[in-house]
């Protein structure tokens, strides 16, 4: 198995064309070195399409070819590739417990977190975001059960105090059935035989919905915390887009770091290549308001392009064009007074400072909440869309508000 690349200003040919599961003739590509960032595969040489690259689908007598093919890994490995952005690794287990913010409504995109067993005595948890989670609380209700033993791809390991965690990319996907090998071998290191049928999730298997939080209950479980790892989603409206600090960076196309400024250029450090290409990205600060307390969150690209439906290279582009260089774009301004609600994961162990930065792993936009309240009591009909972010909170005052927010708001 070996990795293709389609580089971004060349998917829209490709991508009508392309159906997961189908065989294609690929003519007229560049093989080059795979980087050694996010691998799926095993393969050292990648598949890059070109202008000159064709694509026709195999209709009659294609070859047969597994479609289904696991990089799966163990807790020692995992824990060496945690942190590196070295590999997208997979992962067979058991689920032992769910839990998330509205588990039982689909059209929520939240956050979910699962207690994963991937070895006698060892668990690890998978951190599920956007499509994923998506996917996976769409088979939690499909009423046809899920299975306990799944096989998950494309994590990306990350330590957070003594704990792994798995978190979900884009390219995850989830798989069950003993029929696959990987399931098979888990299952019978288990219990010492294979078996017809694979268990469903049951009342062992703890699902825990959570209820909504404010933002001083972030500030409080810091105060308290031992050090563990909880997810948070607290409603909040938007009072002002800060624009001190600016609204979008430069990034790496490749690995998408920032780039970082040098004598004569900017220049991306993680790749070490001083001719690669830089995109234009969002970043925007938003001062939002529970009602009882104040908080600036930081949110990034591909979250503000499903807020304002235009890319931050376009506005850009306009702020030149127009001369426009000093005033807000007027689809952030239209943010302000909008309500969400953030789905916040807060490690206490990661906050040594006085003003913490909360990772915000989902922003639900709010359609229509009855009976809303911040102590978890009932909640009426939702309907979400979703993005991702990352935040900083602090208590601040109404006159700080109306003077333009807290002056130690901070990346």
């Amino acid at each position: 198995m070996i990795n293709g690349f389609i580089p971004g200003d060349r998917t829209d040919l490709y991508r009508s064309s392309l159906q997961e599961g189908n065989i294609y003739k690929v003519a007229h590509f560049e093989v080059e070195r795979c980087p050694q960032m996010y691998k799926t595969t095993e393969h050292i040489f990648v598949i890059r399409f070109i202008d000159q690259t064709t694509l026709d689908e195999v209709i009659n007598y294609g070859p047969v070819i597994n479609d289904q093919k696991f990089m799966v890994r163990n807790y020692d490995h995992l824990n060496i590739l945690a942190d590196t952005t070295l590999e997208l690794s997979d992962v067979v287990g058991e689920i032992k417990s769910v839990q998330g913010y509205g588990l039982k409504n689909t059209r929520i995109v939240s956050p979910v977190l699962i207690r994963f067993l991937i070895a006698p005595g060892i668990q690890v948890y998978l951190s599920l975001l956007d499509d994923a989670a998506a996917v996976f609380k769409g088979l939690l209700n499909s009423g046809d059960g899920i299975r306990s033993v799944m096989v998950v791809t494309s994590l990306n390991p990350e330590k957070i105090g003594d704990d792994l965690h798995l978190s979900s990319t884009a390219a995850t996907k989830f798989y069950f059935g003993n029929k696959l090998p990987a399931i098979a071998d888990f299952t019978k290191s288990f219990r010492g035989a294979e078996t017809e049928d694979l268990p469903n999730l049951n009342a062992e298997t703890v699902i825990t919905s959570k209820q909504l939080s404010s933002v001083g209950d972030l500030n409080m479980f810091l105060s308290n915390s031992t050090g563990q790892d909880v997810y948070f989603a607290c409603k909040a409206r938007i009072v002002e887009v800060v624009s001190k600090n600016g609204w979008y960076y430069v990034s790496c196309t490749r690995c998408g770091k920032k780039f970082e400024k040098t004598a004569t250029s900017l220049a991306c450090n993680q790749c070490d290549n001083p001719n690669a290409a830089g995109v234009v990205r969002y970043r925007v600060e938003l001062l939002v308001d529970d009602g009882s307390n104040y908080a600036t969150f930081l949110v990034y690209d591909k979250d503000m392009l499903k807020l304002t439906k235009q890319p931050a290279a376009t506005l850009l582009d306009n702020e030149v064009n127009f001369a426009l260089r000093n005033k807000l774009p007027e689809c952030l301004a239209e943010l302000i007074g909008r309500d969400f609600v953030y789905h916040v994961r807060v490690t206490a162990c990661k906050f040594k400072t006085n003003s913490p930065t909360f990772t915000v792993s989902g922003i639900s936009d709010v359609c229509n909440y009855e009976n809303f309240h911040k102590d978890g009591n009932k909640i009426g009909q939702e309907e979400c869309g979703e993005t991702s972010a990352t935040a900083t909170a602090t208590n601040t005052s109404a006159n700080e508000v109306k003077e333009g927010g807290p002056n130690n708001s901070s990346d």
